[in-house]
C-alpha cells in the first residue's frame, strides 16, 4: 500500500509564488512623473488641471443632481460588492462641468450591467437636449466586456456582446445620429480572438474599437514597449 502524498507543501509553494509574482509586478509599475504647472500651455499638466478640480470642489454643490445617474451600485467582483456604495453625487452635470473647466473632450460609457438599451438612449438624449448634439462625440457601449469582474458582462462570450452592441447602438443612434460608438475590445496580446469576433460581428456598426491596453502597464509587456513618445505614438497608430 502506497503512503498518501501530502500536497499541502506544494499548494503553499504555488500560492507563495503567485503572491510573490503579483507583488513584484505591482511594485514594478511606476507611473510617469507629473508635469509641473510651469510647462507651456500647449502641453498637458496634471498639476495645472488639478487647480480646476480644487476650484470646483470649493464651490457649494447640492447632494445629487437632476441629471441621469448611472449606475447606483457598488463595484462588484464575482459578484461580491467591493468598497462603499457609489451614490453618484458626482453625476452627469458635474462631469460635464469638470470637462469644460479643464478643457477636456467628454466621453461617456453606457453601462451594460442592467442590459437596458432604453437607459443608454435616455442618457444620450439627455446630453443632446441639455448640451447639444456634439457635446459628447464618443460613447462606449459597455466597459471591458471581456473582463470576468465586469457586472453583467460577456466574458468568454464575444457573440453575446455583439448582440448587445447592435441592440444598444440602434437606440443610441436614434437618440443622436451624430455620436460615434466605441466597441469594447481587449489588448491584442491576450484577447486577439475576442477582438476578431467583435470586428466580424459588429463591423461598420462601430466607429472605434477600444483596445484597453494600459501602458507602461503589465510588466511582461515592457519587453515589447518602451517609454519613449514614439513607442506610445506607435501603439496609438
Amino acid at each position: 500500500m502506497k503512503p498518501e502524498r501530502n500536497f499541502l507543501p506544494t499548494v503553499f509553494l504555488f500560492l507563495f509564488l503567485v503572491l510573490g509574482a503579483s507583488l513584484i509586478m505591482f511594485l514594478s509599475q511606476q507611473p510617469p512623473d507629473p508635469l509641473p504647472a510651469s510647462i507651456p500651455a500647449s502641453e498637458f499638466s496634471a498639476a495645472r488641471a488639478f487647480r480646476h478640480v480644487e476650484a470646483i470642489a470649493d464651490e457649494p454643490h447640492p447632494v445629487g443632481t437632476t441629471a441621469p445617474l448611472f449606475p447606483p451600485e457598488n463595484f462588484c467582483l464575482f459578484p461580491l460588492p467591493l468598497g462603499p456604495e457609489e451614490d453618484n453625487r458626482f453625476g452627469t452635470d458635474a462631469f460635464m462641468d469638470l470637462c469644460r473647466s479643464v478643457g477636456a473632450e467628454p466621453s461617456i460609457t453606457a453601462s451594460l450591467g442592467a442590459n437596458d438599451p432604453e437607459e443608454a438612449s435616455g442618457w444620450v438624449a439627455y446630453i443632446r437636449d441639455r448640451y447639444g448634439a456634439g457635446a459628447v462625440p464618443t460613447w462606449s457601449v459597455g466597459n471591458e466586456q471581456w473582463n470576468i469582474s465586469e457586472p453583467g458582462g460577456c466574458a468568454t462570450r464575444p457573440r453575446k456582446y455583439v448582440e448587445r452592441f447592435h441592440r444598444f447602438s440602434k437606440v443610441m443612434r436614434n437618440a443622436n445620429p451624430d455620436i460615434k460608438l466605441v466597441a469594447s475590445g481587449g489588448n491584442a496580446l491576450i484577447f486577439s480572438l475576442w477582438n476578431e469576433e467583435i470586428i466580424k460581428g459588429i463591423g461598420e456598426a462601430m466607429d472605434f474599437l477600444s483596445m484597453h491596453l494600459y501602458m507602461p502597464g503589465w510588466s511582461p509587456l515592457r519587453s515589447y514597449v518602451g517609454y519613449s513618445p514614439g513607442d506610445y505614438y506607435a501603439i496609438a497608430a
